[in-house]
């Protein structure tokens, strides 16, 4: 049996609405959970604190699981692909530390434990967060078009049902792994998102002349898998549906 842990974000979501046979709670309702009956935990709760603070023990919710823990479950715990990053940015600096800290305390207490890093994740209900996305949005409701970059700048977003169905069909998720879209989104591509759907005569572009590339430069020992969703990059429904549900 399969218990996820992170009933409020967007993978969590994913979880609850897509998944067969898991069982999805927040990270407040595991202090009164039973969970010895579980083979199978995965993990992307994660306090929103840590993000701007550094912590010296990481997240507590890791107390709690060695509490309740008798048996050693198959642990699989979502962090960031920015925590493989060689050239990290100082303001992800504090969120990663917590991040890393956390898996830490993880391996020296369980025995087995495979960590998932994610680059950006779609979102996909009204729900989800996207700073980055909502941005994007707002600034197309005023028919604008601002990056500090420069137009082949890339990030990649995987589609969060993707991920939950490659879990899924994993007999063994590897000790630590990547997952990434094949095809990362670059910002020629929300430029001509944007034209098709205000018109390129009605929008400000505003770019920059720095390179970005999400993520980049990671250890060539991480294996990484590559999830096939070229829609993601096509036709962009789901940036489609977003902009309808922000009202842009």
């Amino acid at each position: 049996m399969h218990l996820h842990i992170g009933k409020n974000n967007v993978l969590g979501r994913a979880f609850a609405h897509y998944a067969k046979n898991v069982h999805v709670i927040s990270h407040s309702e595991l202090k009164n959970f039973e969970i010895s009956e579980f083979t199978k935990i995965s993990i992307s709760a994660f306090d929103p604190a840590l993000k701007e603070t550094a912590s010296l023990n990481g997240d507590k919710l890791l107390d709690i699981l060695q509490q309740k823990i008798v048996s050693q479950p198959e642990i699989i715990y979502f962090s960031t692909a920015r925590a493989l990053q060689e050239d990290l940015p100082e303001r992800h600096r504090t969120y990663v530390q917590n991040k890393n800290l956390t898996v830490q305390n993880l391996r020296e207490n369980f025995k087995e434990v495979s960590i998932v890093h994610l680059p950006n994740i779609i979102p996909i209900s009204r729900q989800d967060k996207s700073v980055f996305i909502d941005t994007f949005l707002l600034n197309l409701k005023n028919y604008t078009v601002s990056f500090d970059c420069s137009e082949n700048s890339s990030w990649n977003f995987v589609d969060p049902v993707s991920v939950i169905r490659w879990v899924e069909n994993t007999t063994r998720i590897p000790h630590e792994i990547l997952v990434v879209n094949e095809n990362p989104i670059h910002v020629s591509d929300f430029i001509k998102f944007a034209e098709s759907t205000k018109g390129p005569q009605n929008l400000k572009i505003s770019l920059g002349s720095m390179y970005i590339s999400y993520p980049s430069k990671i250890a060539s020992e991480i294996p990484v898998l590559l999830l096939k969703n070229s829609d993601i990059i096509g036709d962009m429904n789901w940036l489609k549906k977003r902009m309808i549900n922000n009202n842009v």
